[in-house]
């Protein structure tokens, strides 16, 4: 073996080893990040009230569902709650599409020529096929018209990512995924970090964007944004 091959060799065993050695930090920064979730997010509930004060007692129920926040066992179970969302939270209503005019004029240029057909020749008989493939075979997302039509009456956080802090929470809500548009926005991008005792969120931002991809304001937890962490009583009989 000559010296060239000698440092070829040399050279590719020093790129297997550095590329084994990234997949073991990746793994254990995935590790670590799946044990922050565990022990400061999972199973989680967080209400929206009206107070940076902590609320106690039953009243503290009735929060649920109104927005509030729900982490699941894995980062890919979170989402907020709108099932009692009051109605006046709708969405945008429906615009119609370059494309839904044309049609719209299509078919009403149709119709106007199936009229002169038949004011042409009114003795003979005139078939006319309708053919609704397109339409049938179109997957046309569900029209949701208030925040309680979703699926669930919840909408799930994406690219969800925790850390570098322990507490640190990023996670997206991209309404385009429902076809739906809430005050000209299509997404709402959380960033936020429990509170040291985990009972409030007041440090962060829900930032929104617009069609375009950018940023068009934000709410800052702690002053728009009121949450407190809701646990459940749990009642005891004695005997």
């Amino acid at each position: 073996m000559n010296l060239n091959n000698t440092l070829e060799t040399l050279q590719l065993d020093s790129s297997d080893s550095d590329d084994s050695e990234n997949q073991l930090l990746k793994s254990k920064n995935q590790q670590l990040l799946e044990q922050y979730f565990y022990r400061n997010f999972s199973r989680k509930t967080y209400v929206q009230t009206c107070s940076n004060e902590y609320i106690t007692g039953p009243q503290l129920k009735q929060f649920v569902g109104i927005a509030s926040y729900h982490f699941g066992d894995h980062k890919d179970e979170c989402f907020i709650s709108y099932e009692k969302a009051p109605d006046t939270w709708k969405f945008d209503p429906k615009e119609p599409t370059e494309d839904d005019v044309e049609e719209d004029n299509a078919e009403e240029n149709n119709v106007e020529e199936l009229d002169v057909v038949l004011d042409a020749e009114p003795v003979a008989e005139v078939q006319v096929d309708t053919v609704l493939e397109d339409e049938e075979n179109a997957e046309e997302l569900p029209v949701y018209e208030k925040f309680s039509d979703l699926p669930g009456k919840r909408k799930f956080f994406t690219n969800v990512k925790i850390g570098p802090n322990p507490k640190e929470f990023y996670g997206e809500i991209d309404w385009q995924l429902d076809g739906v548009t809430v005050g000209k926005t299509t997404k709402w991008v959380y960033h936020f970090i429990l509170d040291d005792d985990f009972a409030h969120i007041t440090n962060g931002k829900c930032f929104m964007y617009n069609t375009h991809d950018c940023p068009v304001g934000a709410h800052d937890f702690g002053v728009q944004l009121k949450y407190q962490i809701y646990i459940k009583e749990c009642f005891t009989h004695a005997g």
